[in-house]
């Protein structure tokens, strides 16, 4: 990490920064005499539309992260506040939750606040750390929140497959416990991850490379759809999967949770514990998962590839078997000047790779070897590091938030050696290591102009250096710095209506010297072959937006959003070219790619009583120097002297190309309350791709499917047994023909899920939860799975069974 920080100036220029904020907070935490005595409150009263008082609604401060909850009364009381400007955030279960501004000058604030009742489980507003995201009925960006509940009551593989159920969101998989997301059939670069306002950095253009997040430490997602490109960056042209950095618990608040999980189709034991508390300010959190897995189950006995039937010995995928340990710890003083946390996490994830998935399948790779639980070549081992800090300080009665973080993403492909018939010698199972080392720095201001004007301004910085090795090639070694600067903000037209908008103006470099290798054929020596060429390419663009929201009513909102995007091209579609196994194919980049152009429309209409939900939220995308990666149909070849030499055990050739395309689609929900107990809900997606200059269908894009979810509440048992649910939910994907050229379509199929739980304790000590994932054992081809591509079909049915025991100290009232 020395040389690192040597050899980037720009990463040396981000520690000096969060040395400043060290010193920032020390400062603050030793404010003069003066500002010690000019402490004020805010206080006052929760209450639903019909006057009466909600007992024990959350109440936060956005800015320092206090809270507190509504005594008996409804009552709330909020102390030690130092004059300023803050967002409070009020929320409760069964109510839309509320954000409302408050200044705080030389007295004390008192409030009144109603909460309308709402029948949405997914609420679209949540108390979260960063100040990024508005009231959503203010807003014209679309966002949808996950909050801890639905995450743990849908628990898949992954995070991703977790929240593939939401309307709009989907990933891309391989096999169990990978996948990356999608959001309205955009992915790989165009769609972010961010973790406690950090970028996640992995090899993310791969489909075999998942997301390297435990999902158990997430707390809250927001899935941002459409372009968040102004906040976020250009690689955020699709959308946004935000996990918010957790709101530090109340004050004297301490508590520690066990929670232990079983699934039945590749025998999953999992377990993770976590532990959090709060005293005078200092906040502390900590969370270890360990998950051991074996090869999972299909519903299939053989598979047809190239014309050759292959069998799957006793229903199970060979190899799939894998571990994870992964760690994370957060500490940090929460006060009235604002917080400072400090993250430090380790993601570790050693998973097999089905035996016919890289090279061409054979039936000898394919026989059992004695174990499902062992992990044998080929094989994954990734490693992602993390230390993030999170800050907030007044300044003034203004906000200035940072988040600052490195991060190390260490990918090993293990496998025995076959690149071209090169000889054995060397690095023996070694085939591709790629060492990913990432700074970030992102700065916000939030002034203070007016009570109806709400401003933000920032920068955001980035530097990062790749390495590889191993006998196979695929990507150069490079370094990228992207840099950009953003001005956005909303303005009150009328209390009905809210106008927002910005600019912002980025640029990226990227480096990479000319790299060859020694090529061979049938184990004989060649030549030695030009892989990657000598790069050194600025990209200067820029994107804005302009958007409404109009209120008419409490229930009926209305939210149109207009947008020019462009996305800097990704390092592996200027520089790949090599065999890119587990996705079965080869990959050619290209250095030429300009940065894509778009021009984006979304558009929001939303209507909620107390028993009906309803939304249509259509968009529409226009692009220009679309990048893409386009099948060819022919295995790869090279030419030495005139003679062709194929390129063994490749899969079929893939290169990135550029295009104009069209994006447009449209999602629907409907939910009913049938009863007091049950609930009805419906909802539907679909995406349309085109490439203008072929007049073909763009590839990778997911099929129209629909959802139907009916929902009981149970009634409680005793005082020991309650807020019990049975879900029954049914899906249904239509067949996907609309593919590019070469690329395989898939047929239709329905999915059944059954899922129950209940709390256990008087004081809910404990929550248990049973699903049964695929009920009917359905055989079928998930479209943006890359096993589909060998007529794998997806995992079996599966009976997941979650245990947690939670412990707690709450503060004295």
């Amino acid at each position: 990490m020395k040389s690192f920080l040597t050899q980037n100036p720009s990463l040396r220029r981000i520690t000096t920064l969060l040395a400043l904020l060290f010193v920032l907070c020390w400062l603050a935490l030793h404010p003069s005499r003066a500002e010690a005595q000019q402490r004020q409150s805010i206080s006052g009263q929760v209450q639903d539309g019909q006057g009466q008082p909600v007992v024990g609604a959350s109440v936060h401060l956005q800015e320092t992260l206090q809270g507190t909850q509504t005594d008996a009364l409804g009552n709330f009381h909020l102390q030690k506040l130092r004059p300023g400007h803050y967002r409070l955030h009020v929320s409760m279960i069964g109510f839309a939750p509320r954000t409302q501004m408050v200044t705080v000058t030389e007295a004390p604030v008192h409030l009144s606040v109603t909460l309308q009742t709402s029948n949405q489980q997914l609420q679209e507003v949540v108390v979260q750390s960063h100040g990024t995201l508005p009231n959503q009925q203010e807003s014209a960006v679309l966002t949808q929140t996950a909050d801890e509940t639905y995450i743990h009551r849908n628990a898949g593989a992954s995070l991703m497959n977790t929240l593939e159920k939401l309307p709009g969101v989907g990933s891309i998989n391989m096999g169990v416990g990978i996948s990356k997301p999608v959001i309205r059939g955009l992915g790989f670069s165009r769609v972010l991850v961010t973790d406690s306002g950090i970028k996640q950095e992995g090899q993310q253009w791969g489909s075999d490379h998942g997301l390297e997040i435990d999902q158990f430490n997430v707390e809250q997602v927001e899935i941002v759809k459409g372009s968040a490109s102004l906040m976020h960056g250009s690689d955020a042209l699709g959308g946004v999967v935000r996990i918010s950095h957790p709101v530090a618990v109340q004050e004297g608040h301490y508590a520690a949770t066990v929670r232990g999980i079983y699934r039945s189709n590749n025998d999953t034991y999992g377990t993770t514990v976590a532990t959090s508390g709060n005293r005078r300010g200092l906040t502390y959190r900590f969370r270890a998962t360990h998950l051991t897995y074996a090869d999972y189950k299909v519903p299939a006995e053989t598979f047809t590839y190239n014309r050759f039937v292959l069998p799957i010995h006793g229903h199970r995928l060979k190899n799939t078997a894998g571990r994870e340990n992964h760690f994370s710890g957060t500490v940090g003083v929460n006060k009235n000047w604002g917080y400072f946390h400090l993250t430090v996490s380790n993601y570790n994830q050693q998973v097999g790779i089905f035996s016919g998935a890289m090279g061409i399948p054979r039936s000898y790779m394919l026989t059992p070897d004695g174990s499902r639980r062992n992990i044998d070549l080929p094989s994954q081992d990734i490693n992602h590091f993390k230390i993030i800090s999170n800050s907030n300080l007044q300044l003034g009665k203004n906000w200035l938030e940072a988040d600052l973080g490195y991060q190390r993403n260490n990918r090993k492909e293990l496998s025995l050696p076959h690149a071209h018939g090169a000889p054995s010698e060397g690095n023996h199972h070694l085939a591709t290591h790629l060492d990913l080392q990432t700074a970030t720095a992102n700065i916000r201001y939030f002034p203070h102009f007016s009570g109806r004007l709400e401003p933000t301004f920032g920068v955001q910085a980035q530097a990062q250096k790749n390495t590889h090795s191993g006998f196979e090639f695929l990507l150069p070694h490079f370094r990228s710095h992207q840099a950009g600067v953003f001005a956005l903000g909303k303005y009150r037209l009328h209390e009905k209506w809210f106008a927002s908008g910005g600019l912002r103006a980025d640029y990226g470099h990227l480096s990479a010297e000319q790299e060859q290798r020694a090529f061979y054929s049938e184990g004989r020596y060649v030549a030695d072959l030009q892989q990657s060429p000598n790069v050194n390419r600025g990209f200067w663009g820029w994107s804005g937006s302009l958007g409404m929201a109009y209120n008419p009513t409490q229930r009926l909102g209305f939210k149109a959003n207009f947008g020019k995007t462009f996305r800097i091209p990704a390092p592996a579609e200027l520089t790949a070219n090599g065999m890119h196994h587990g996705t079965f194919r080869y990959e050619q980049g290209d250095v030429t790619l300009r940065p894509e152009q778009g021009y984006q429309l979304d558009v929001a209409v939303s209507f909620d009583t107390e028993r009906l939900q309803l939304s249509v939220t259509p968009f529409f995308n226009l692009f220009q120097n679309y990048i893409y990666l386009s099948p060819s149909g022919i295995f790869p070849t090279v030419n030495v002297e005139g003679t062709l030499y194929p390129v063994a055990e490749a899969g079929q050739l893939y290169r990135f190309r550029q295009t104009r395309a069209i994006h447009t689609g449209a999602e629907a929900t409907a939910k009913y309350i049938l009863l007091p107990a049950l609930s009805l809900g419906v909802t539907g997606e679909y995406v349309w791709a085109q490439n203008r200059t072929t007049q073909l269908p763009l590839p990778f894009t997911p099929p129209f499917n629909l959802q139907t979810d009916l929902e009981y509440n149970l009634p409680p048992v005793g005082a020991f047994l309650s807020d019990g649910y049975l879900k029954l939910n049914y899906g249904y994907y239509a067949a996907q023909h609309r593919v590019e050229r070469n690329e395989p379509a898939t047929g239709s199929y329905s999915l059944v899920n059954l899922s129950t739980g209940i709390s256990l304790g008087t004081q809910k000590w404990g929550q248990l939860s049973f699903q049964v994932q695929n009920l009917l054992d359905e055989r079928y081809l998930n479209h943006l799975s890359r096993y589909r591509i060998l007529n794998l079909p997806e995992p079996s049915r599966n009976y997941v069974i979650s245990l947690a025991v939670q412990l707690e100290r709450k503060p004295k009232a």
